[in-house]
């Protein structure tokens, strides 16, 4: 994906994979695209972990959500636009958990 710039991060979040229990590690950030990005990609994980070759088939959603995202994927909207909030609690910054 080209044409793609990180605005900022908005945090980083420490919590089991809601599946296996394993410990995940997610950081969120705040990007801008062109109007001819595509719509949705395909993304393989790289590297040396034991998600090596996972595949994940990604897309965009028009903002705002119509419906919250599965395992609160949306959860910091409301860091980028209190408006985009899908939960109250979530619309100012806060600390990065380092559990």
């Amino acid at each position: 994906m080209a044409d793609i710039v990180i605005v900022r991060a908005l945090t980083t979040e420490d919590k089991p994979h809601p599946e296996t229990g394993q410990p995940r590690r997610t950081t969120y950030f705040h990007l801008s695209a062109t109007t001819d990005t595509a719509d949705d990609w395909i993304h393989r994980v790289e590297g040396n972990g034991s998600d090596t070759g996972v595949t994940f088939a990604c897309y965009f959603h028009p903002l705002p959500l119509r419906h919250p995202l599965a395992d609160d994927q949306d959860a910091w909207l409301g860091l980028i636009d209190p408006a985009l909030a899908t939960r109250p609690s979530r619309t100012a910054w806060q600390p990065r958990d380092h559990r």
